[in-house]
């Protein structure tokens, strides 16, 4: 009776917690601005895909055609600066969210267009959050999942990153979906199990590669691996008893990555430009040595409370009980793999974890462990102090998240620790270009600033990626102030009337108009700080420099 009330009260407190999270994300949006992805190109291809599939009409699936309607919506989506590049975007997140978009703001005018593009990825967020503490209660117990779900809903960067990140969020979501399904079949196949590991695998696929990943972490992590001959000709029986299986994941998957992007219709060849495209990390600077940056950056982004029972789970995990083995070693490969497959030669890291996202549920659950673990030690020493211990536990979790949350908020995506000094302290240790709003969402915040502050027929010229002004300048921008363009940028100094000038703290994409105005004695009128750092600066051009 008393675990019956045990896990009836976890669970609703969890599910308590989940509604919270994703409430407080909801009205979030609104401060939130167009991502720098989704600027480049996913919204421009989310909204073409979808006018496709509602048509059948090739004429949008031209992408280098200017199409009337992108005059009717309040987003100008031909300002995307990738929009020749449709090999670079899967579509799956980005028609979801597309629909979502002309849905409620377009033909309902209930949200914003931005806000609206951006639901999807919070709703995906709050299915992740309950299916991990679901699927983890039922196999490895009340307090484990528990400990879990705290874990990950108090990750400072989970929830920044889940109202505007495009693709790694729900890549997360869908990484540990396919996992978790695998494991769902594996531990009784079926065909309809083994369609939905293919359909979330095709699903994944269609989001992001990170994907492919995912069955070299089951293949190691929970394949039973054993060095005699009993185990080779046990692994040989459950594939001839199993194949068809496998043969039903693989070909569901592949039609469910096909069928979902139109780009790919009468043209299956263009799927190799994609993943050519990925091979050569995007023709960005490669170095062939091994990095432990991205090793750096989980442990200066991790909350020290985690960092401190993930560390007690590891621990746990090598004490030489046999409890639960399989489950420890692919928990370890979960976490550690994403991390080193991103550290080996030939790997290009940037923007923090959001390219490894993936280790972070198996990271949530070994520190889930390592709480659970520790109470029970404490049970079976008769130290009765546990139920304090547990308390003080869950009251420090929950306040330190909700004071990183009042510092960061509502960029929670680019906390660091107080291990490497907070976000001030991190880029001592890290590149500048991302320990800041590698995103360029902080536009917002400055355009409202405009809006109130600036004088009528004023100029605002965006050096630093500008386009995610220029896009929603027709519903965020004032009417009487007029943005210049890049093309145009030569006469920032040139004008009679004011000219703001706002940029986010990116140094490695300064122009020489950005230097100028550094360098200069130009008015500072307004400034951004995040955990005491500079993110985004607006400057007014005195009339004296022109």
């Amino acid at each position: 009776m008393h675990k019956k009330n045990s896990s009836v009260s976890s669970d609703i407190t969890i599910l308590f917690l989940i509604m919270v999270f994703g409430i407080s994300g909801f009205f979030s949006l609104g401060l939130i601005g167009i991502s720098w992805d989704e600027g480049l190109g996913n919204m421009f291809f989310g909204e073409r895909y979808l006018k496709y599939i509602e048509t059948g009409q090739d004429k949008y699936l031209d992408f280098k055609a200017d199409l009337g309607f992108h005059n009717l919506t309040g987003l100008d989506l031909t300002k995307s600066k990738f929009r020749n590049l449709p090999n670079h975007y899967p579509p799956v997140m980005d028609i979801i969210s597309a629909w979502i978009m002309h849905t409620f703001a377009y033909s309902g005018n209930v949200l914003d267009p931005v806000d609206a593009f951006h639901l999807s990825k919070i709703l995906i967020t709050i299915l992740f959050l309950g299916i991990c503490y679901f699927f983890i209660k039922k196999r490895l117990g009340v307090g484990i999942s528990f400990w879990s779900l705290l874990f990950l809903l108090t990750f400072p960067r989970l929830w920044g990153d889940m109202e505007l990140n495009p693709k790694d969020i729900p890549s997360l979501a869908v990484f540990t979906f396919f996992i978790f399904a695998f494991i769902f079949w594996y531990e009784k196949p079926s065909i309809s199990k083994s369609l939905l590991v293919g359909v979330l695998f095709g699903i994944g696929l269609g989001i992001k590669a990170n994907i492919l990943f995912a069955p070299i972490v089951l293949l190691i992590g929970w394949f039973p691996w054993k060095w005699n001959l009993k185990f080779w000709s046990d692994t040989a029986n459950h594939f001839k008893e199993t194949w068809i299986y496998y043969l039903l994941m693989g070909s569901s998957a592949t039609a469910v990555y096909i069928l979902s992007w139109p780009y790919l219709y009468g043209h299956p060849e263009r799927i190799l430009s994609y993943f050519k495209t990925m091979l050569n990390q995007g023709d960005r600077i490669v170095e062939y040595v091994w990095s432990g940056e991205p090793l750096a950056h989980v442990i200066a982004t991790t909350p020290e409370i985690m960092l401190l029972f993930v560390t007690a789970g590891l621990f746990y995990f090598l004490l030489k009980n046999q409890e639960r083995i399989l489950w420890r070693r692919l928990l370890l490969v979960w976490f550690i793999f994403p991390i080193f497959r991103i550290s080996i030669p030939g790997q290009v890291n940037f923007d923090g974890i959001r390219h490894y996202y993936e280790f972070l549920p198996a990271a949530a659950i070994i520190a889930g462990y390592g709480v659970q673990k520790s109470i029970d030690w404490m049970k079976t020493k008769r130290i009765n102090l546990y139920k304090v211990v547990t308390v003080c536990i869950s009251i420090f979790l929950v306040s330190t998240a909700v004071i990183n949350f009042k510092i960061y908020f509502p960029y929670s995506y680019i906390y660091y620790n107080r291990i490497v000094g907070g976000l001030s302290g991190a880029g001592r240790f890290f590149s500048k270009n991302d320990t800041t709003d590698y995103w360029g969402v902080s536009y917002r915040e400055g355009l409202r600033w405009i809006e109130k502050n600036a004088e009528e027929n004023s100029y605002l010229y965006v050096p630093v990626a500008g386009w995610l002004v220029e896009i929603p300048s027709r519903i965020w921008l004032r009417p009487d102030i007029k943005f210049i363009s890049e093309a145009e940028s030569d006469s920032v100094f040139l004008q009679t009337n004011s000219v703001y000038i706002m940029f986010i703290n990116r140094p490695g994409y300064y122009n020489d108009i950005v230097n100028r105005v550094l360098q200069d004695d130009h008015h500072l009128v307004y400034k951004r700080e995040v955990d005491d750092y500079p993110v985004l600066f607006i400057y007014q051009i005195l009339q004296s420099s022109k």
